[in-house]
């Protein structure tokens, strides 16, 4: 999930320092690794809601985390309408996005997270 999240401060960065002035070979490899680190950051968020949520609330808990993936890919886009369309352009844009991508990492420092052994794992599953 850090990968993934590194990736896009990167990337962001990238967009912020040439703006306009990227020539489309270029364009066409950021999109390139826009992909690759949304699936490793989406991978490792998925891994981390299903490794913390209790086996008994499993389907719970993950319905909520799809819910919770859905409204914020909902709503993305239309902050991103309101900062190019409402005047503040593609700068401000960016720049916001590198703001909350510096957070994210942030948060990703703080989360406690403890990587489960396949053999804890099975024992704590009943099979029957």
């Amino acid at each position: 999930m850090l990968f993934g999240t590194v990736l896009t401060a990167v990337r962001l960065l990238i967009y912020v320092v040439l703006g306009l002035r990227l020539p489309l070979v270029l364009l066409f490899a950021l999109q390139i690794i826009f992909r690759i680190e949304f699936s490793a950051t989406f991978i490792g968020m998925t891994t981390i809601s299903t490794d913390t949520v209790p086996q008994k609330r499993m389907t719970d808990g993950i319905a909520y985390f799809r819910l919770a993936s859905t409204i914020s890919m909902a709503i993305g886009p239309n902050i991103a309408l309101y900062f190019i369309d409402g005047g503040h352009g593609y700068g401000s844009y960016f720049s916001a996005n590198v703001a909350i991508f510096i957070v994210a990492i942030t948060m990703i420092f703080v989360i406690r997270y403890e990587k489960h052994r396949k053999e804890d794992i099975a024992e704590g599953m009943d099979m029957t």
